[in-house]
């Protein structure tokens, strides 16, 4: 149990910056829905096939993406970062690349697997963070992502197993989980950038898979019910939890709302010696 007097404050402009993200993110999506969805007959088959350690439907080819929407996006995202936070060196390096046309849709036109590693090699070059370079980028493919577990929802129900560590969808580690309190705590993982959960066993590290008890562990903040950081001393990660048979008002169906309004709780697990993913 953590005390009362170790809770810390999230900086108000990192909360400001994701809550304009998601409403930027909306907005797209809600442009994207307006379209018809280019299925694929063969990713019906693709899900009955998925394995716990199975590509994800991104990374079959089955959620497409448009260079011309990517590059759009991360042009608003750069935005919505620069005003947030005018004085960060990305943000500016961003503002004068972009004016010169560097980030173009011909940029993105390839696998995303791909794009971060030119987006590394950019940052690289330039000498600035390639890590939250590359999540601008992920940021900007939220809304299509969004769009596709929209599309796979029902056929995914069900068919993944409870050990599926990455998002079915984007294959990305999971954001935050919850325990569901209509299953007797089921956990259920969940993506931010897919806006997506699925199930998953009670105990055993997310990350790295790690069945050692001993080794595994949680925090309990006293000022906060409901909310629990599951922790692995193996690969020292944590995950960040909502317990929904805990009566606590929750943001419904809002998932990066609802991570970036728990951010105390990553900043508990670092203050812990615990390491955010």
């Amino acid at each position: 149990m953590l005390a009362n007097n170790v809770i810390p404050e999230t900086p108000p402009a990192l909360l400001s910056y994701y809550r304009q993200l998601d409403e930027l993110v909306s907005r797209r999506l809600q442009d994207l829905q307006a379209l018809p969805f280019p299925g694929n007959p063969a990713a019906g088959e693709a899900i009955l096939q998925l394995r716990p350690e199975s590509p994800s439907l991104e990374e079959q080819g089955f959620v497409p993406h448009e260079p011309e929407d990517l590059a759009a996006n991360f042009l608003m995202i750069s935005r919505v970062l620069a005003a947030n936070a005018p004085t960060d060196p990305l943000a500016l390096a961003l503002d004068t690349a972009l004016a010169r046309g560097e980030f173009a849709p011909e940029f993105w036109r390839e696998s995303m697997t791909d794009l971060e590693e030119k987006l590394l090699q950019w940052a690289g070059t330039h000498q600035l963070d390639g890590d939250a370079l590359v999540q601008l980028a992920h940021w900007a493919a939220t809304p299509r992502r969004r769009w596709a577990a929209q599309h796979y929802r029902g056929a995914l129900k069900g068919l993944v197993t409870n050990e599926r560590r990455r998002c079915p969808i984007c294959g990305r580690e999971a954001d935050f989980a919850l325990l569901n309190e209509r299953e007797h705590g089921r956990r259920y993982l969940i993506c931010i950038h897919c806006d997506l959960s699925w199930a998953f066993k009670r105990m055993g590290c997310s990350f790295c898979d790690n069945k050692d008890f001993d080794l595994l562990s949680y925090l309990i903040p006293e000022q906060s019910p409901g909310y629990k950081i599951y922790c692995c001393d193996k690969c020292r990660g944590y995950l960040k939890t909502f317990d929904q048979r805990e009566d606590v008002p929750r943001l419904a169906d809002r998932h990066l709302l609802e991570y970036a309004n728990t951010l105390f709780l990553d900043l508990l697990a670092v203050n812990q010696g615990y390491l955010p993913r």
